[in-house]
């Protein structure tokens, strides 16, 4: 069903099948999901801290909402990863 394509690249051989490169995209793509809900996450923590200091109640919900938001983003991305 699926053909094995070869490429030799001076002394290199790249061989690689369909299934195999959009399995290996689709992995990459999730781990970098997960780094972005991480610095969403942190960039939350961050203006949760900004808030706090000021006591400026806006602030501080939208740093919560933040937080929640890079929380449901990675484990969105790690429940892709587990299907993937």
């Amino acid at each position: 069903m699926f053909t094995t394509t070869v490429i030799e690249a001076g002394s290199a051989v790249l061989a690689a099948d369909a299934n195999g490169v959009v399995t290996n995209v689709l992995s990459t793509l999730a781990t970098w999901v997960v780094v972005g809900g991480g610095f969403w996450a942190v960039w939350g923590a961050v203006t949760l801290g900004g808030g706090l200091s000021d006591h400026n109640s806006p602030q501080i919900q939208n740093g919560v909402w933040k937080i929640v938001g890079g929380a449901i983003i990675i484990a969105a991305a790690a429940l892709f990863k587990t299907l993937v």
